[in-house]
């Protein structure tokens, strides 16, 4: 940051410059944010004596107004909002009195958000996936042209001490350390099978050899092999366990690491 024109350097005076304002970035910023957003929807269930406002409990940035029979939720991520109702009109209503605040575009259809792509079929099934952020890592990295990995890693594979280059190429370096960075996202969203591989390739973030890079390259010719994938959502139970119910399954190494001895555990 630097002073505004016409405002002298403060260290030349050995005096600091105070923001008046929040700015996107400080780690502030979104504490103010989230307080001001809070506010002001906090003040749309006073425009009506019958409107309930709430704010989940274990979700600060999910808040439900209900009125009557009408519920709506918002969600919030930065100033990214989505809302779902069974009452459109009291979602317009909301829409109205948040425009009297903020300036708000209303994309109607949840087809896109936050690099993911939401497709809702007939059946009534919801397809998450990443196509446009995989093509967009693809390009970013030249990989258009290379053949796509149906594998995620050489079987078998492991790293031993010889594996990593202490004095790695600098542009090497980054290289993996943006492509390792890139399949999180992936990973966060709509590829949990591809977890434990980048957990692997991020151990070595400082000094990978040639076997790492070569590994991350093959993870992301990989992303490209299913670059249509992602999860699907039903609103069924197709797999008998029970609408809401939690399936839990646990696995663990033993002492997988070559380096360290340590095991790798994990769950899904």
């Amino acid at each position: 940051m630097r002073p505004p024109k016409g405002v002298k350097d403060p260290k030349d005076r050995g005096r600091l410059l105070r923001v008046l304002r929040s700015l996107y970035g400080l780690k502030i910023s979104a504490k103010n944010w989230h307080r001001t957003f809070v506010q002001k929807i906090k003040a749309f269930a006073g425009t009506a004596v019958d409107i309930e406002f709430v704010i989940v409990t274990s979700d600060e940035c999910m808040f439900r107004f209900t009125k009557g029979n009408s519920v709506l939720i918002i969600l919030i991520v930065v100033d990214d909002v989505l809302s779902a109702t069974n009452d459109n009109e009291f979602r317009r209503a909301f829409l109205d009195f948040l425009r009297t605040e903020f300036v708000v575009t209303d994309d109607k259809c949840f087809n896109f958000f936050l690099g993911v792509g939401w497709d809702k079929k007939p059946d009534g099934y919801i397809i998450a996936t990443q196509t446009a952020y995989i093509d967009r890592v693809i390009e970013r990295f030249n990989l258009k042209d290379h053949k796509p990995s149906c594998t995620l890693m050489e079987s078998n594979f492991s790293v031993d001490k010889s594996d990593l280059d202490e004095n790695c190429d600098p542009k090497q370096l980054a290289w993996y350390q943006a492509a390792v960075g890139c399949t999180m996202y992936g990973m966060i969203w709509t590829k949990p099978e591809i977890v434990y591989h980048v957990n692997v390739l991020a151990r070595y973030m400082t000094k990978p050899g040639p076997k790492l890079l070569k590994a991350a390259k093959k993870l992301l010719l990989y992303l490209k092999y299913t670059r249509l994938l992602g999860i699907r959502f039903s609103r069924d139970d197709p797999k008998g366990h029970g609408i809401n119910t939690l399936s839990c399954y646990v696995d663990s190494s033993d002492g997988d690491d070559r380096i360290t001895r340590r095991s790798t555990g994990g769950y899904a």
